[in-house]
């Protein structure tokens, strides 16, 4: 399933799952959760739900694995004056530092999965995806790099918006199998406010305590296509120093459907269908 040993933790108890039926669904539980984080302790939670997103690490096979070699994508709005590194061959849009993680002392915002100050690798597994991410206004240019992965990752992915079942549900079989749901739909939410972002955080740094690299989730702003397997999907790298830029190109935001162009050796953009 993965390559990582999980540290011991206490699985939930019959009473542990019936204490999260009171609540109702995993939305609602993950909901109350959430309002607590935000309301009344910011830094601790109940244990039980610790509890909960290791039993999910440990039992529900949402590991997965990101071989070395592999590439990813990231994106930046391009500002040509801000861009005074001098070019090569392989950089066209942004250089290899910019096109990386904020370098130390800068100042690291609020993202989905990394409280305000710590710096994580948001990449995504498709250049569309990679660009959809950050907004792209129309007739605007995006530096997109291709970020190599140098040793294996493994990831807890929040990807998958549906769980197997054997057998006869009861009420606590159904309540997991909703869980894995809600759990895809929190990372995939679309949120207008930062503050709204803390369950996802809190979530992100347990998992990143019990040993994995990142987390994988689907996107807010691209729809699933079957045609395209997992061209919806982020990846989140904690251990962003097992990666590395190793390449940029300038892409041409042309129309509101963002139809792409991408800009060729001669400095000319033209047609891109990724």
């Amino acid at each position: 399933m993965n390559n990582i040993d999980l540290p011991e933790f206490p699985a939930p108890t019959k009473k542990d799952w019936e204490y999260f039926l009171s609540f109702g669904t995993p939305y609602q539980y993950l909901d109350e959760v959430a309002k607590g984080l935000q309301e009344q302790n910011r830094y601790f939670t109940d244990f039980r739900f610790l509890k909960l997103i290791h039993w999910y690490a440990r039992y529900c096979n949402n590991a997965i694995s990101l071989p070395k070699g592999k590439i990813l994508y990231r994106a930046r709005l391009y500002n040509e004056k801000k861009d005074c590194k001098e070019k090569d061959s392989s950089f066209q849009g942004y250089g290899e530092e910019d096109s990386f993680v904020p370098p130390d002392g800068k100042l690291v915002p609020n993202g989905r999965a990394n409280p305000d100050g710590i710096v994580y690798l948001y990449t995504a597994h498709s250049i569309n995806t990679a660009i959809a991410e950050v907004y792209p206004p129309l007739k605007s240019e995006v530096s997109v790099a291709e970020i190599e992965i140098l040793e294996q990752l493994t990831l807890l992915s929040f990807c998958f918006y549906c769980a197997s079942t054997a057998g006869e549900d009861t009420d606590i079989l159904a309540w997991q199998r909703h869980l894995v749901l809600a759990l895809a739909r929190l990372f995939n939410r679309h949120y207008s406010n930062s503050r709204d972002y803390i369950l996802c955080q809190y979530i992100s740094e347990f998992v990143k305590n019990i040993g994995f690299d990142g987390i994988a989730f689907r996107s807010s702003k691209v729809i699933e296509d079957r045609k395209f397997p997992k061209r919806d999907r982020n990846y989140t790298i904690f251990n962003y120093q097992k990666c590395k830029p190793i390449s940029s190109k300038l892409y041409y935001i042309s129309d509101h459907q963002y139809t792409l162009k991408v800009q060729n050796a001669d400095g000319v953009f033209e047609a891109f269908e990724e």
